[in-house]
């Protein structure tokens, strides 16, 4: 089994920063709100492709190549105990496909303030069915071409202040850079506090 873990970047979503942070504030008698699981049809576009558009180089820009070389070195028999050996090289060329993609992701109040719910639109690009899990979460299975929501409870975050410190304030002294760099950090927060993978 491959477990393969979920990076995402919420970086680019500063209202989504915002409601996923614990401003400390208890407020009582708002509307509780429950999230819902629904199969949502992926949007399929009919317009007629352009085969020039379709060479394109960016349309391929999810796709990864990966290559390497192994190196093996083995022996046998006779040569063994004489301590000979060969060596073999073997390249390898690898195109990597993401097998999920999240296509929206939005927040719900949750019956606590301190808390909320962590809407993600799920795609499974697969011919494979998959299942994901996140942490205290049940497990959503995926079959293959679907899309699904999936609703995870999450407490709001406390986000220190990214980065803050003179000698940081020094190295990022564009105030757009640290802003960047302070949104790429309250992302990788959310990451790690989600844990989501698949299988």
């Amino acid at each position: 089994t491959v477990y393969i873990k979920v990076k995402l970047d919420f970086s680019c979503h500063e209202n989504l920063l915002q409601d996923l942070n614990d401003d400390g504030i208890s407020v009582s008698g708002l509307p509780l709100s429950s999230p819902f699981r629904q199969v949502i049809k992926p949007r399929i576009e009919n317009k007629p492709m352009n085969p020039q558009e379709a060479t394109k180089v960016g349309d391929f820009s999810h796709i990864k190549t990966l290559e390497a070389i192994l190196n093996f070195r083995y022996s046998g028999g006779p040569g063994h105990i004489d301590g000979y050996y060969r060596n073999l090289s073997l390249g390898l060329h690898v195109e990597v496909e993401p097998s999920v993609f999240f296509t929206r992701v939005s927040t719900l109040p949750a019956t606590s303030t301190r808390q909320c719910h962590l809407l993600l639109d799920v795609f499974n690009s697969t011919e494979n069915e998959l299942m994901i899990s996140a942490k205290n979460n049940e497990d959503l299975v995926l079959h293959a071409g679907e899309c699904q929501r999936m609703a995870i409870q999450v407490d709001k975050f406390t986000f220190e202040s990214y980065p803050d410190s003179p000698g940081e304030r020094t190295q990022y002294a564009n105030p757009k850079q640290l802003e960047e760099e302070r949104k790429q950090a309250k992302s990788l927060e959310i990451n790690n506090k989600l844990d989501i993978v698949w299988k």
